[in-house]
């Protein structure tokens, strides 16, 4: 076959009845199995493609097989070809299915029926929704198929008669085809990167939206929770407006009736009514002082020794003619063994548990009272206040925790400051632990509390240990007695805080003699200590007591 460039490369395709007589064909199976197509991002980026990828759909063999030889060695854009066959309408559609980087299609018109390749387009365009494919009609009838009545009834980009197709009309469609789908691709391309900004915008916009939205909540709250804020320290200021001026005017008022009488002894409920009033007052102050202290970080603990039994009877007792004047049974209930002795700030455990069980009286009208004591764990002591007042409503139990509020009954809470309980549940933190409560409207209250309190040993175990321990060898005493393990502070070495708590005991007591015994045999036990020992002893025989416990509470905190 001669390749001159104006020879004719393709054989006419024989008569067939005109399309426009017979049906169109049954693409239904078709149909049901393509979903809405998604082209553009289904397409290879063009600087991805290895070749251009043409379609020739023609129902004649010699038509693929003259068409590669006249496409042989061709490139555009530096790009080769990859052509793919098929031979009826129906399997031109599903290669464009299956291959969205097809670039140009080569359709014949008469295959499987007479129209198959004009229906073939239509599915293309309509159905797959493929308007990027270039598509260049070949047929061998164009009487049968006028390119004016196709050109405008079809999409197609291109129409030639097999006749006038030669090899170099050929390569310049192909040229022009090229060209105008790498544009069409470029565009495309352009476009699914716009839509994808687009999409990011509007991603960001929403969640800028949203972000403004969270921002605009979190700022309605926080101005909720400073007007709530002003609103209690309002009413606190009210509330301690009254408390004052009402324990000021008793003092003032009773000091102006003794000052007019002859005989004081006369107005001793006067005096009794001075003095209540004066300790409410100082009361409210120290509240106040206490509170200041704690949001500026300067409140300190202070340890020492005290006897938890007695410390708690007393507590118990105070209340006890208020609790009988209300009805009210208090009781103490210590669960297990309780050491005698404690090292811990007897002066804010007191405050704490002084406003709890004053809490639970004052809210429980003819009922009871429960102070639990128990131990749940080495160095841990379990206070439980326990009442069956009148309860507080869940949606209360944050609130009760803050300063300035107060919540129940109106009546009583112009007897308080609305300090307490934040007060108190600084003091437990402070001192290791965390207040609790539990309540049920109308049934009563439960708060609980659990701190570091580290029990003391009996001095006289430790004492015979030591003697025993000293006939074996000075340094075994270190390792068998578990009172005397020691730890470095700084520069200085320290015997266990239970050693140091047996020394502090005999201080409190004043008994520096057993004191100074004590320290030489630790001294003697362990020659590492003897800085810590050369100091109590200096001290002991100076006679400074003062020095000596203030000694010894540095060392036990340290």
């Amino acid at each position: 076959m001669s390749t001159d460039a104006d020879e004719l490369i393709f054989i006419e395709e024989d008569e067939e009845p005109s399309f426009l007589e017979n049906k169109s064909i049954n693409y239904s199976i078709l149909e049901e199995q393509n979903h809405e197509s998604q082209l553009i991002s289904e397409i290879t980026p063009l600087q991805n493609r290895a070749a251009w990828q043409i379609l020739i759909c023609d129902d004649d063999l010699s038509v693929h097989t003259v068409t590669k030889l006249a496409l042989e060695g061709f490139k555009f854009a530096e790009k080769g070809l990859e052509i793919i066959s098929a031979f009826s309408g129906a399997e031109g559609i599903k290669i464009i299915e299956q291959n969205p980087n097809i670039a140009i299609i080569l359709q014949d018109v008469i295959m499987e029926t007479n129209d198959a390749g004009l229906q073939a387009i239509k599915y293309i365009r309509e159905v797959l929704k493929n308007q990027l494919v270039r598509i260049i009609l070949r047929t061998g009838q164009p009487g049968d198929f006028p390119e004016s009545s196709v050109i405008v009834n079809y999409d197609i980009n291109d129409y030639k008669s097999k006749t006038e197709l030669t090899e170099q009309k050929l390569f310049t469609t192909l040229v022009s085809s090229l060209r105008t789908y790498n544009t069409m691709i470029c565009l495309a391309e352009s476009r699914q990167n716009l839509t994808a900004l687009n999409a990011q915008l509007q991603q960001f916009n929403q969640n800028l939206e949203n972000l403004v939205q969270e921002r605009t909540a979190e700022l309605a709250i926080a101005k909720e929770a400073a007007d709530s804020a002003n609103r209690a320290k309002s009413q606190f200021l009210a509330n301690m407006s009254h408390e004052l001026r009402t324990p000021l005017n008793g003092i003032l008022g009773y000091t102006q009736v003794l000052k007019l009488s002859e005989d004081p002894v006369k107005y001793q409920d006067g005096l009794d009514m001075i003095q209540r009033s004066g300790k409410h007052l100082l009361t409210l102050i120290n509240d106040i002082l206490d509170l200041s202290k704690i949001e500026a970080g300067k409140l300190d603990l202070h340890y020492s020794l005290f006897n938890l039994d007695e410390f708690l009877k007393d507590l118990i007792d105070i209340f006890k003619v208020q609790a009988t004047s209300q009805e009210v049974e208090i009781v103490y209930e210590p669960i297990g063994k309780l050491p005698k002795l404690v090292y811990g700030d007897s002066k804010r455990l007191r405050q704490v548990l002084f406003n709890l069980v004053g809490n639970a009286i004052k809210f429980t009208d003819k009922g009871i009272v429960t102070v639990v004591v128990q131990i749940p764990s080495s160095n841990k002591i379990r206070f439980d206040i326990i009442d069956n007042g009148v309860g507080i409503a869940s949606e209360d139990l944050t609130k009760i925790f803050q300063s300035f509020e107060q919540v129940g009954d109106r009546a009583k809470m112009h007897s308080g400051t609305g300090l307490g309980l934040a007060i108190s549940k600084r003091f437990v933190e402070m001192m290791g632990g965390k207040l609790n409560v539990t309540s049920t409207l109308g049934k009563g209250t439960t708060f609980w509390l659990e701190i570091d309190l580290l029990s003391y040993i009996n001095p006289v175990q430790t004492h015979t240990t030591i003697e025993r321990a000293q006939h074996v060898s000075p340094r075994s005493e270190a390792v068998s007695q578990q009172s005397l393990p020691s730890k470095a502070i700084a520069n200085t070495v320290l015997p266990d805080r239970r050693v140091i708590l047996e020394l502090l005991e005999l201080a409190e007591m004043g008994d520096l003699e057993s004191l100074q015994v004590r320290v030489k045999h630790l001294e003697e036990s362990d020659t590492e200590l003897k800085t810590f020992t050369g100091e109590i002893i200096k001290l002991i025989k100076d006679f400074q007591l003062r020095k000596i416990l203030n000694y010894l509470n540095t060392q036990m905190q340290a």
